[in-house]
């Protein structure tokens, strides 16, 4: 099912102004998933820690550290205000404006509310570390943000899922919905590792060689 197939089967169920955000925020729920889900499968065991270390330790750091970050802001995103001063925003908050019953509205607004009580220390990273760059955080060693780990995040991805699935099951009696991208990842990312650990070892292959053949010069010059 292609992209638009999806936006339209979403404007079906909930109206065009409803479906069209629904598909966006499903969309945005995907792709925090998908990244959360590699990164985590990436670094799940020190041997695959100890792997990354040795081909581009630096380098794997600063890709862990942005793909956390690009979970937090997408994260953070999803339960900011619908409205902000002149500017309006794409959040869970802004789908309660086209859910026209009371009913359905009150109990979609307790699960953001939920949603956003997990994620509230998330943002706190977004607001005073990510997007901007805090004096106090910045300067001050006493001053700390609250910390997180892997199960608070799959707690917001959760909560946040549940929000889609519960209004979906509103509107059509099931909520069978896919929250996430149909890709093997750690099939994805077993084939990754396993190019790391080949190039590594030709690599070290290669050293081996070349320190044997000069080895071997060096006695037959002394020879």
């Amino acid at each position: 099912m292609s992209s638009t197939d999806v936006k339209d089967h979403f404007v079906n169920v909930f109206g065009p102004e409803l479906g069209s955000k629904y598909h966006s925020l499903h969309n945005q729920v995907i792709h925090v998933h998908m990244n959360w889900a590699m990164i985590v499968e990436l670094t799940k065991d020190q041997e695959r820690r100890s792997l990354l270390h040795s081909t581009g330790r630096h380098f794997f750091f600063e890709v862990h550290r942005a793909f956390v970050n690009d979970v937090l802001l997408r994260l953070s995103r999803l339960t900011d205000p619908a409205r902000q001063g002149q500017h309006d925003n794409l959040s869970l908050w802004a789908l309660l404006d086209d859910i026209c019953d009371p009913c359905i509205k009150s109990r979609i607004r307790k699960l953001i509310e939920d949603v956003e009580g997990k994620i509230r220390p998330l943002k706190q990273h977004r607001d005073k570390r990510i997007a901007h760059f805090d004096l106090d955080v910045a300067l001050d060693p006493n001053v700390t943000l609250p910390p997180f780990n892997d199960h608070s995040v799959d707690e917001a991805l959760s909560a946040a899922g549940d929000v889609l699935e519960r209004l979906q099951e509103e509107y059509t009696g099931t909520s069978r919905i896919q929250m996430w991208v149909p890709i093997d990842t750690e099939q994805n990312i077993e084939q990754f590792l396993h190019y790391l650990k080949v190039g590594l070892d030709q690599s070290k292959a290669r050293r081996d060689k070349l320190l044997a053949r000069r080895q071997g010069t060096g006695r037959s010059t002394q020879n």
